[in-house]
């Protein structure tokens, strides 16, 4: 049975329950690590009970002053002299936590969470440290869990912190501020109050000061228990519930780009409707590159999925999605238009694939015509082709395609009529002439009539996919 708080003294239950959460990491004796140290009690009871647990050996202190507070340069001495006493070394880095909330419009606690994180994966880096240790707690797991409850969260964010996940070790979730408390004075530890936990505007500390009192009061003594029991559960079926995904996207997968995910539709919307929301998140977060996704961000999607509607949609975060018969599409924002002068021969990178051009002898031709398709193309380099380029679609493009008699068609149409899904189409590789635009070749779509080989053919030029890519087509325009 799962139990949040300790059943024997704090004393000795802190620096067992350290090395319990240790073991279950695989942190040897020898293994190094990284305590994070704000000075506060919670890290102060953190810091002792580690050291107690097993040693000084491989531990490094790690302390970023924020600059949020005029007094915040003490905090940082009292760290160096903790360190000092306990003879560990330690990082003191500093930050103008506050600029950055100004400049990315963030809220000051989730600014002061991405500098805190990004300093110490860099101390943890420097140091060949295995894991971060962190002093969350029973009380900071439930206002968390609270937290994101208003904001409509679901089970993945109602699990709250994870004990150990992605180099962060949380070994204190099982123990109340109380507890911290307890041991601290057990201890005769010294410890620096923070009176910014005292101003309740942020939501956090009227969670902290005002609403959990009133639940503890009328409703349940031991709520933050309670919350945490609930968390700890919910994180075990997070985890299978996670696994089953990973399963269902490597199913429903077609393609998987930089910037760009494509999933077989149909499959995706058989399986229940926890795993299609599942899956969707992740491929958000993927393609966005971030973890803040909002719920109504996976519901529009989802909505998407199950209309099979052709049209493009706006997802925010500057994804966009469409899906067709066959797939669902999430990309980034539109590509920056491009060209890209024809060199012959070579290997030419492009965005988001990669072609080869060589001079191809004309007594090949024969037997390598029968093996021709539309990703691929031979022309008659004669003096008159001219200098040619590779580029992005262009509004108002049209070419002379094989079969029209010379007429010309609008590019658009072709796409359309080949059901190239319009949230792709900005993906295709022009081959036109740079004197007078004339598109010779759109790869995978269509070929010009001009230039075309024949008898009075003396050179060629034969370009292909280096790695054919895999853009999908289908039924929607």
């Amino acid at each position: 049975m799962f139990q949040l708080a300790p059943s024997h003294s704090t004393s000795v239950g802190i620096p067992a329950q350290i090395t319990d959460e240790l073991g279950k990491v695989g942190l040897d004796a020898e293994g190094s690590l990284v305590v994070a140290v704000s000075g506060g009690l919670d890290s102060c009871v953190l810091l002792d009970g580690l050291i107690r647990a097993r040693g000084s050996r491989g531990i490094h202190i790690a302390h970023l002053d924020h600059q949020l507070r005029r007094d915040s340069a003490r905090d940082a001495d009292f760290v160096a002299a903790l360190s000092v006493h306990h003879r560990l070394p330690c990082t003191i880095g500093r930050q103008d936590v506050g600029e950055r909330a100004r400049r990315t419009k963030e809220s000051v606690e989730m600014a002061a969470r991405f500098c805190r994180r990004a300093f110490l994966r860099r101390i943890a880096d420097r140091t060949n440290a295995q894991w971060i240790l962190l002093a969350h707690h029973a009380d900071d797991q439930a206002e968390t869990v609270l937290l994101r409850l208003f904001r409509g969260s679901g089970g993945t964010g109602l699990a709250g912190m994870s004990p150990a996940r992605e180099g962060l070790l949380r070994p204190l979730l099982k123990f109340t501020r109380d507890d911290l408390r307890s041991y601290a004075l057990d201890r005769g530890l010294d410890w620096r109050e923070d009176q910014t936990n005292h101003d309740i505007r942020p939501r956090r500390n009227r969670i902290r000061q005002q609403l959990l009192p009133i639940l503890r009061q009328s409703h349940n003594p031991k709520v933050v228990s309670a919350i945490g029991r609930a968390a700890h559960l919910l994180g075990d079926e997070d985890d299978y519930l996670g696994k089953v995904a990973q399963e269902a996207l490597d199913d429903t997968l077609v393609n998987r780009t930089a910037g760009k995910v494509v999933l077989e539709s149909r499959q995706l919307a058989g399986y229940h409707i926890a795993i299609q929301r599942r899956v969707l998140l992740a491929v958000i977060q993927e393609v966005a590159a971030t973890e803040s996704v909002t719920s109504e961000s996976v519901e529009q999607l989802l909505k998407v999925l199950h209309a099979g509607s052709g049209t493009v949609c706006d997802l925010g975060y500057g994804l966009r999605c469409q899906c067709t018969q066959r797939t669902l599409i999430l990309r980034g924002a539109p590509k920056a238009p491009w060209l890209m002068p024809l060199q012959c021969p070579a290997r030419m990178q492009l965005p988001g694939q990669a072609l080869e051009s060589r001079w191809c002898p004309v007594a090949d031709y024969a037997q390598l015509r029968v093996t021709l398709d539309l990703h691929q193309v031979i022309l008659d380099a004669t003096p008159s082709l001219g200098e040619l380029v590779l580029r992005s679609p262009r509004r108002g493009d049209r070419l002379r395609p094989l079969g029209l008699s010379g007429h010309s068609k609008k590019l658009s149409d072709c796409f359309i009529d080949a059901r190239w899904p319009r949230i792709l189409r900005e993906d295709a590789v022009v081959l036109s002439r740079a004197e007078d635009d004339e598109i010779l070749w759109v790869a995978g779509l269509a070929r010009s009539e001009c230039f075309q080989v024949d008898d009075s053919s003396r050179s060629l030029i034969h370009l292909r996919p280096i790695e054919e890519s895999m853009v999908s087509r289908d039924d929607e325009n």
